[in-house]
């Protein structure tokens, strides 16, 4: 599995990169958060999960190693799969995510995209 990896961003798109690791290039999708943070040409370290699937190999990448493991959480969650799980950290942050699921506030997490009661 890959778990990490460095290199320059050589594109930016709507979901993804395509980071350069010594000329080879990496799809990898990253959240909202961390994208609109990413500059074309700079170099970064992505911490990767990767997921293997019958007909891909996907690699999400997170510039913060606890927010891997936060998504790595959230995929364990019924019916939230890698997508949905980066939607929801593209659309709070993992403090604001921690503190309404531990006070329960459906409200504030009813607002992210993608979910429901």
């Amino acid at each position: 599995m890959i778990a990490m990896l460095r290199g320059k961003v050589a594109s930016l798109h709507n979901d993804n990169i395509t980071l350069d690791v010594n000329g080879v290039g990496y799809l990898v999708y990253v959240t909202k958060l961390d994208l609109s943070n990413l500059v074309l040409e700079q170099e970064y370290t992505l911490h990767i999960s990767t997921i293997v699937r019958e007909d891909a190999i996907n690699l999400f990448g997170f510039t913060v190693a606890s927010n891997r493991e936060i998504f790595d959480i959230l995929r364990s969650v019924n019916k939230v799969g890698p997508k949905l799980a980066m939607g929801i950290l593209g659309s709070i942050t993992v403090q604001d995510l921690a503190s309404a699921v531990q006070s329960k506030n459906t409200s504030v997490l009813t607002k992210i995209p993608g979910i429901g009661k």
